[in-house]
């Protein structure tokens, strides 16, 4: 299946999207970002669902995100990317 690439402000929208739907604020949400922009990138070059659950523990971890947000991110964007 041919992937399409998705403008970066799509991808932006989405995340914003998202992060409005689940009552995230403040500083959260720039680390939200920077994780779907890190799927984002993974899904592009090579989809690799190993560095995807990578991502997932490291932003878990590190930062304290959500993993239902995570979980909700992940497979919105894995949409765009795919559809």
């Amino acid at each position: 299946m041919l992937k399409r690439k998705a403008p970066d402000d799509l991808v932006e929208k989405a995340i914003s999207r998202i992060l409005d739907r689940c009552g995230v604020a403040g500083p959260m949400r720039a680390t939200y970002h920077s994780f779907g922009r890190k799927v984002w990138s993974i899904a592009q070059k090579h989809g690799d669902q190993s560095s995807i659950n990578d991502a997932i523990v490291h932003y878990q971890t590190h930062y304290g995100a959500d993993p239902e947000t995570l979980k909700i991110i992940i497979e919105s964007l894995l949409k765009l990317n795919y559809t």
